[in-house]
């Protein structure tokens, strides 16, 4: 039995590199269900929904995956994203939603690599009425360390980062 029942990841993936997969796989050995949510507004060019929903499907297919693409968001009648340079809270409360309203689910745990995680796992705490966790996995620092900013300026150059 793991410590969690459901544990929520969520991310551009784009592209998805070792350090979301490092991510993943710590989520996997906690949960007995990952969810993973990817989403971008506005898209990045060469990284469009289906391609980072193929990716996460054939990396990680015992997940759930929830990739928001405009087919996906009108069959679900799903409202689309924040810009990404929306304030945090916006981003918290969407992906609280989508949690809840498409997906079904209230996650006891949510993963980052990021500073904003804590503030994160307040405002499911808050919107779930129950207790949801942060851990944050420490993100490499230095020229080697996976970025999608960094694999993105020069993919060829740094395709080491990259499954």
């Amino acid at each position: 039995m793991k410590r969690y029942a459901t544990g929520l990841v969520v991310g551009k993936f784009a592209p998805l590199h070792l350090g979301h997969e490092a991510l993943i796989h710590a989520a996997l050995a906690q949960c007995e269900t990952v969810v993973i949510i990817s989403y971008s507004s506005p898209e990045i060019p060469g990284y469009e929904p289906e391609k980072r929903l193929h990716w996460l499907q054939t990396l990680f297919p015992q997940c759930r995956h929830l990739v928001l693409s405009q087919q996906v968001m009108a069959t679900h009648d799903i409202a689309p994203p924040p810009p990404n340079d929306a304030g945090d809270d916006l981003h918290r409360h969407y992906v609280a939603t989508l949690c809840e309203d498409v997906l079904h689910c209230q996650p006891q745990v949510v993963f980052t690599a990021e500073d904003y995680g804590d503030g994160f796992a307040v405002v499911l705490s808050q919107r779930f009425g129950s207790p949801v966790a942060h851990i944050r996995l420490q993100r490499p620092q230095g020229p080697e360390a996976p970025s999608g900013t960094r694999i993105r300026s020069d993919v060829h150059r740094y395709r080491q980062m990259i499954s």
